[in-house]
């Protein structure tokens, strides 16, 4: 999640970036990035550009994890979600890092530099977003005000443990689910030196779904290992 929608604002927050108007008083809200930079990274190739489309060699650019391609260039100089691969990776699809659509002129031997989607939102956008959840969920639902950061799919920025910690723990979360790193073990008293492994929940432990005799079997024995090792064991 980068973004979200809102009817009216006034003022822009710390977190926020730039606001997108949608019409009839609706306006995305498009979160900050952290600056990125290309000094002493060496580009992996050249490309050309025209309104949307990039066109390169990109085999080096996995769409899964290096979802964001920087450009030099007159005009460019920033980072880019890449939206598609066209044409056996020879062509892609770009748009700015709030997945809005772009359109320059074209430009050739333009240098690409890949970045994954780790350390990409500021602090602050990370706790904007927290906010809107809390204002979201206590007026409208009056259900009990979150406390639990669940980290959403798909091809977004990864929030580090570190980072829920720091933006989170402020406003009165205690737990979270993280991406991209070495998860808690979820056992009483884990060594935990920098205080932020309550916030690598991710995954459950055990899935109970897609199982038959011999996985019945195996699952038996992972939680009984889990209860002797006095683990907190997740299924789904």
């Amino acid at each position: 999640m980068i973004y979200f929608y809102i009817e009216n604002t006034s003022t822009l927050l710390p977190g926020i970036d730039h606001i997108v108007e949608l019409g009839s008083g609706k306006r995305k809200v498009c979160m900050k990035f952290n600056q990125v930079s290309i000094n002493g990274l060496t580009p992996l190739g050249t490309c050309s550009i025209s309104n949307d489309t990039i066109t390169g060699d990109f085999s080096g650019i996995d769409f899964d994890t290096d979802v964001y391609v920087y450009l030099t260039g007159t005009g460019l100089e920033k980072l880019f979600f890449i939206s598609q691969f066209m044409n056996n990776k020879t062509k892609a699809i770009i748009k700015d890092v709030w997945e809005n659509d772009v359109n320059f002129p074209q430009q050739d031997d333009i240098g690409f530099y890949k970045f994954t989607r780790q350390n990409r939102m500021t602090i602050d956008a990370i706790q904007e977003l927290a906010k809107e959840m809390q204002k979201i969920s206590c007026p409208i639902s009056n259900i009990t005000r979150p406390k639990t950061w669940i980290q959403p799919g798909g091809r977004h920025p990864i929030i580090s443990m570190a980072e829920l910690s720091t933006a989170l723990v402020p406003l009165g979360y205690t737990a979270g689910a993280s991406f991209g790193e070495v998860q808690s073990l979820k056992v009483f008293n884990e060594y935990d030196p920098d205080n932020v492994k309550k916030f690598g929940m991710q995954w459950e432990d055990f899935n109970e779904d897609r199982t038959d005799q011999t996985m019945d079997a195996k699952l038996k024995n992972k939680i009984s290992d889990g209860i002797a090792k006095h683990k907190v064991m997740i299924g789904s």
